[in-house]
């Protein structure tokens, strides 16, 4: 299962190549819709989101390709917990209720936090 998530993380770095100029043929293709049904407000948003990619790409051009190599690895992290949370139901019977239950909250936790962490870097 890990050689999976592996090559999956691998594939999607892959993926990632060029992120600036697809980020921004995505955006000009949304700005070039809403220009056709005159959507004043989300031309103004889709403008400032091109300006800013714009601006992101013109400092570091790898910076899309590095933001997607990270959602890549919490992604990936994310996955591994989800094994682990597997891994301690299946043993669940084997240890004390209380231990269970510590192990779980804690992988929960550390599952939560890895998904704000993938949302906060949705934001770019």
């Amino acid at each position: 299962m890990k050689k999976y998530l592996l090559i999956s993380f691998f594939l999607i770095s892959a993926l990632a190549a060029n992120e600036c100029e697809n980020k921004l043929n995505a955006l000009n293709d949304e700005l070039a819709y809403a220009q056709k049904y005159k959507n004043a407000i989300k031309i103004q948003n889709l403008e400032q989101k091109i300006a800013k990619v714009k601006a992101n790409c013109s400092k570091d051009a790898s910076f899309y390709d590095d933001l997607a190599t990270k959602k890549a690895d919490i992604s990936l992290q994310i996955a591994e917990i989800d094994l682990e949370l597997d891994e301690l139901e299946s043993t669940q019977n084997k240890i004390s209720k209380v231990k269970f239950k510590s192990q779980k909250e804690e992988l929960k936790a550390k599952k939560q936090s890895l998904k704000d962490d993938l949302k906060a870097l949705d934001d770019y």
